[in-house]
């Protein structure tokens, strides 16, 4: 059975009324929930005690059966919901599992390591400004009109201007007088990075943070009829690039004065 590149698998015990039993589990932090085949947790003694509609990786749904559990990796415990799985289907280990336990994935070293925990906070979270420069010309009526248009909820609004025109820097006094997290979306990584330099001396007292793709190289699995050639999946990863993209999810949780410059790789997900 084939496994996406980065994936490993851990021991993970599952205690049931009935018992307990240690498997290798695949880590999976793309799953809410940790998933055993059915005939294990039967076997331990434990019943479903709800159902929940879940989405698979191929985009469809499903209901599954959801039972209470303990679970316990390296030592530590914790009460648990796991997924009724299909019997021949790999034993998972879930987000829901891995935050329980404060475990996070190291996606170098292939190991769970020790994590803190997130606690969203409300407070002291305004945007400050540092600049010493003033808006001049149209820029306060630029601003004050785009800040109006956020407040109705217009979908979409553009700030036109030539190059040099003070752009990011009214786009900056936009995000201060919001208020709001903030996504700054690039076209490609040189942008983003410039992008990113900027906001950071804009905001030195927030959250910025930088969330671009962490390949460095990546050359996708391919098939030459032609020639019957087959070209295998390689990549590689620019590990401060990897740490960068987590600091910046980790910011999200933790706080709201959070500036996100991202090259249009983010829409494809986390990792």
């Amino acid at each position: 059975m084939n496994f996406a590149m980065g994936t490993f698998f851990h021991p993970i015990t599952i205690i049931g009324p009935g018992g307990q039993e240690t498997v290798e589990a695949l880590v999976d932090s793309g799953a809410s929930f940790t998933t055993m085949p059915a005939s294990l947790l039967r076997r331990l003694g434990v019943s479903p005690h709800r159902q929940a509609r879940l989405r698979l990786a191929d985009g469809q749904s499903a209901i599954w059966d959801i039972g209470r559990v303990r679970s316990s990796i390296d030592g530590e415990e914790e009460a648990d919901l796991c997924i009724f799985g299909a019997e021949g289907s790999p034993p998972t280990i879930g987000a829901h599992t891995l935050q329980a336990m404060l475990l996070a994935v190291d996606p170098v070293d292939h190991r769970l390591v020790p994590t803190e925990g997130f606690l969203m906070t409300l407070t002291d979270t305004a945007f400050r400004l540092a600049s010493e420069f003033e808006m001049t010309g149209d820029q306060p009526d630029a601003v004050a009109k785009l800040v109006e248009g956020l407040d109705k909820k217009y979908k979409h609004q553009t700030l036109l201007g030539v190059t040099g025109s003070g752009k990011t820097f009214n786009m900056a006094n936009v995000i201060a007088r919001a208020n709001r997290p903030t996504l700054v979306l690039s076209p490609n990584k040189t942008l983003a990075a410039q992008l990113y330099s900027e906001f950071r001396d804009f905001f030195p007292e927030n959250a910025v943070e930088y969330f671009v793709s962490y390949y460095d190289y990546y050359q996708p699995e391919a098939y030459i009829p032609r020639t019957d050639t087959y070209i295998a999946k390689d990549a590689d990863i620019n590990e401060e690039i990897d740490k960068l993209r987590h600091a910046a999810t980790r910011a999200l949780f933790q706080r709201r004065d959070v500036v996100i410059v991202a090259s249009v790789s983010c829409i494809y997900g986390l990792g």
